[in-house]
């Protein structure tokens, strides 16, 4: 585990922890005098979602299977006595697969990697971007919930910072296979916006990455920026 994910999954794991004892005495002592901060959401999720890449050239085109999953745990730190807004910090995991026309090959020294748009549907059988990665949601939490009442409409917005630890491209086609997981160029560490509205269990979910795949790689024949921001809409299920 290197210094850059170590730093990533302790310093939020610490702001938890000290968040969990902070929100424990401010949530539970008013409960003795007055009732404030008399409850709140702690919630485990499960999200679906379909997959698509933007900040792509305009040749790149979903193919095959695109999307994915993720499940975690929130932990729901009220604002106001109220507890119709918090603010949300968790720790989840997520996998995701793009499916597209990126043929990814690399050289027999793993120094690099060749990005070619393939326009032919015949050139492909299979083509896919897995990504398994940690993931922390931070929200800022709106509610009508009460004490008493489970099924409320919610708006939930904020940004989850992800970090790829599992990275893995295939490519088939009539000329071959190509699979990579040992990456030069993949930008694993990845900041997405995030926007859960609905009411109740079910909820619609919006995920737009703030950071590229491959930044700083370009396709092998035009030369066009790769880029690959992830894109994610789905649904994502809150469970008390």
């Amino acid at each position: 585990m290197d210094l850059t994910f170590r730093s990533f999954l302790w310093l939020p794991l610490s702001i938890l922890a000290v968040w969990t004892g902070f929100g424990q005495a401010l949530q539970e002592g008013p409960q003795q005098n007055d009732g404030a901060f008399s409850y709140r959401e702690d919630q485990f999720y499960i999200g679906v979602n379909y997959n698509v890449l933007g900040n792509v050239p305009s040749e790149v085109a979903v193919r095959g299977l695109s999307g994915g999953m993720s499940l975690g745990f929130i932990r729901d730190f009220s604002l106001l006595p109220k507890g119709n807004l918090a603010v949300g910090l968790g720790l989840g995991f997520s996998f995701d697969r793009y499916g597209q026309n990126i043929k990814i090959t690399q050289q027999a020294d793993m120094s690099a990697e060749t990005f070619e748009i393939l326009t032919s549907p015949a050139a492909i059988d299979q083509n896919r971007l897995n990504i398994g990665a940690i993931e922390i949601p931070i929200e800022l939490r709106w509610r009508t919930s009460t004490a008493q009442e489970y099924k409320f409409w919610r708006i939930y917005s904020g940004i989850k910072l992800s970090y790829g630890i599992w990275e893995q491209s295939y490519f088939r086609g009539p000329e071959g296979s190509a699979r990579i997981s040992n990456w030069s160029v993949i930008e694993s560490s990845q900041l997405f916006y995030t926007l859960s509205f609905g009411y109740g269990t079910f909820n619609a979910q919006l995920q737009y990455g703030l950071r590229s795949f491959f930044p700083e790689s370009t396709e092998k024949t035009s030369g066009a920026s790769i880029g690959a921001t992830p894109i994610k809409l789905g649904m994502v299920f809150y469970l008390l």
